[in-house]
Order: structure tokens, then sequence, then C-alpha cells
């Protein structure tokens, strides 16, 4: 199973792994004992395919893309001369990528902004983003902070990538990512 992980493809790294936490021959059954994990065992091992690898970088995440996002934001309508896109990835920590992408529906559209999230590419339900860290406030009042409210005829798409996204709730409806709920 290591050969799956980037940067373990060649059998001198795995046997190099393996040799260090004398895991050589050990079926992945045998990392739980009496019913719970091996967390020594675990942690060595994570320890050393870290070592005997490079950390993933964010733009090796699976960026959608501005194309993608345009064209989406052409289907709803809205106008092209408006759509704006940016993508911030994370230079520091566990690998992450932002996309959002942004546009104008015309004077003639409801006045109604329309936000669409997702993350790690399942589109949300509910807009998780709805409390940033300790401030209590979300993606809706950073919008309207940005004089876009909820009467405003736009369109406001995010993305997040992220290996390890926690939700608040079973219904995945508000996560918690690295530093902070959001």
């Amino acid at each position: 199973m290591l050969k799956e992980f980037d940067g373990l493809t060649g059998s001198q790294k795995r046997t190099r792994v393996l040799d260090e936490t004398g895991l050589k021959r050990v079926k992945l059954s045998e990392l739980v004992v009496d019913g719970a994990l091996d967390s020594t065992r675990i942690a060595a091992l994570l320890s050393s395919m870290k070592k005997h690898t490079r950390p993933v970088k964010s733009k090796h995440l699976g960026v959608i893309g501005p194309e993608h996002f345009k064209s989406r934001l052409l289907d709803m309508g809205v106008e092209e001369e408006s759509i704006q896109y940016r993508i911030k990835l994370a230079k520091e920590g566990l690998p992450t990528m932002m996309e959002a992408a942004f546009g104008y529906l015309g004077s003639d559209a409801p006045d109604s902004r329309r936000i669409f999230s997702g993350v790690n590419w399942s589109a949300a339900i509910r807009n998780p983003f709805r409390s940033f860290g300790n401030s209590g406030e979300g993606l809706e009042a950073v919008l309207s902070d940005l004089k876009i409210g909820a009467r405003e005829p736009v369109v406001f798409v995010l993305h997040v990538a992220h290996p390890r996204v926690e939700y608040t709730d079973r219904g995945k409806s508000a996560l918690i990512v690295e530093g902070g709920a959001t």
C-alpha cells in the first residue's frame, strides 16, 4: 500500500521506510491491537514516510481553474466583463488551495446575492463558511463588509481544497480547517 503514496512509488524508498519502522512484512491489520490503533507504530510509520518524501504542494491538490468558473458563471447569466477569479495557495503547513470567483448578474437581475461553496470538490448544501475563527463572522459578513450585501445581484463562488477537513456537525454544514473554525 505504501506505493500509492506520492514519493514512495520507488521500491528503495519503501524498503527504507519499512526497515526503519520494523514493519516489513507486517499486515495493516496488525496495526490494530485489542480493537485500538497502535498509535506508536503508526506515528513511527508516518514520521519515516515524511522523512523520505517531500511535502505535497498546494497546487497539486487539483485546481478547478478560471475557465471552469467562467463557464459556470456565464451559464448563470453573469455579465462576462464582470467575472473575476482568484486563487490562493498555502505556502506553509498543510497544503491548502482556495479558489474564488465573482460576477455581476446585471441591473435587470433580481436583487439577490447567490453564494455557492464547496470543499474538496463537493458542493455544499448549505454555506459551510458561516464562522471564521474566533470572530464569529463568516463569509456572508465578509461579503457584506465588501458592499456585496444580500440584495446585490451577484454570484460569488468559493472552493477550498484541504487534506484535513473537519466538520462541526454530522450534516457537514459547518467546518473547521486547521487554524480555526471557518
